[in-house]
């Protein structure tokens, strides 16, 4: 279980608490940019598991955070803040190509974190998500936490 400043990182398949892989990622989100983060993760969930009719829930067990929703271009993202703590959680969004009938989950923003409901899981190759988190020095700084939730940045 991975516990970050604000409370644990829960992961539940269903309703039901589940394993999960954090693996630790590069601070800095690209060489030639000069965006860094304190703890950047990238949550594997093992999608053999997962069948259609599925939810998953991530999110963080704590109170007392302000959020609001940050995404665009294909990324769901909820920020978390508590004073100068910035806290990101991202997840790949597809449902932005439901025309072509070929998505395999959906995305919804929750009480501190995301849910994907599994629609049709012959689409669903991998399943990350992504958190990071920063304390802030200024107004610049919130634009790091962003990048460094998009699993499509992940090797």
């Amino acid at each position: 279980m991975l516990k970050t400043p604000l409370g644990n990182l829960i992961v539940q398949k269903n309703n039901i608490e589940i394993d999960y892989s954090a693996i630790p990622q590069p601070l800095r989100i690209f060489d030639k940019l000069n965006y860094y983060v304190d703890a950047r993760y990238l949550i594997d969930i093992d999608t053999k598991t997962i069948k259609s009719g599925d939810t998953i829930k991530y999110f963080i067990d704590c109170k007392n955070v302000e959020t609001d929703i940050d995404g665009g271009e294909y990324l769901a993202l909820l920020n978390l803040r508590n004073n100068n703590l910035l806290m990101s959680l991202g997840v790949y969004e597809i449902l932005y190509r439901s025309h072509k009938k070929d998505f395999g989950f959906d995305v919804c923003y929750i009480d501190n974190g995301l849910e994907s409901y599994f629609i049709d899981n012959k689409y669903t190759e991998k399943f990350r998500l992504a958190i990071s988190w920063i304390e802030l020095k200024d107004d610049l700084d919130e634009i790091s936490t962003w990048y460094a939730s998009d699993p499509t940045l992940f090797n």
